[in-house]
């Protein structure tokens, strides 16, 4: 049962009142004794206050961004080479769905400053992909 309060997802279990999903802003908003959200409630609430200085801001945003990092793609040649390699030979075999996956994979991690191995890689994916959804299953 969605209560149109914004963020959360409110689930009406059997003969009990709704629950809050777990990871939800609503969770931590102030509470009545009844459990039913404080009327005084603000759509401020739990918004941090910004640091006063920008040299403090900054490091702020560091350290919240410093995970995000990890999610940034890692190119590595020498495998984007191995995978091209391979995909290649997965070609010559006729085995299109191997070699489709390991041009793929070669892509990825093709640093995008190799305008020409990107260009490369791209031309034999397009017509892979294509004979791939032609041939029969």
């Amino acid at each position: 049962m969605n209560l149109g309060l914004g963020y959360g997802v409110f689930i009406a279990p059997k003969n009990k009142g709704p629950v809050i999903q777990s990871d939800s802003l609503w969770n931590n908003a102030p509470r009545t004794g009844s459990g039913e959200l404080n009327p005084r409630w603000s759509v401020f609430y739990g918004v941090k206050v910004i640091p006063a200085t920008p040299e403090a801001l900054m490091a702020e945003i560091d350290t919240d961004s410093s995970p995000l990092l990890l999610l940034l793609p890692q190119y590595d040649a020498q495998l984007a080479g191995e995978a091209h390699r391979a995909g290649c030979a997965a070609l010559a075999a006729g085995k299109l769905d191997e070699a489709l996956y390991s041009l793929n994979i070669s892509l990825s991690k093709c640093p995008p400053d190799k305008t020409n191995a990107v260009a490369k890689l791209l031309s034999l994916i397009a017509p892979t992909s294509q004979q791939l959804h032609k041939s029969p299953i």
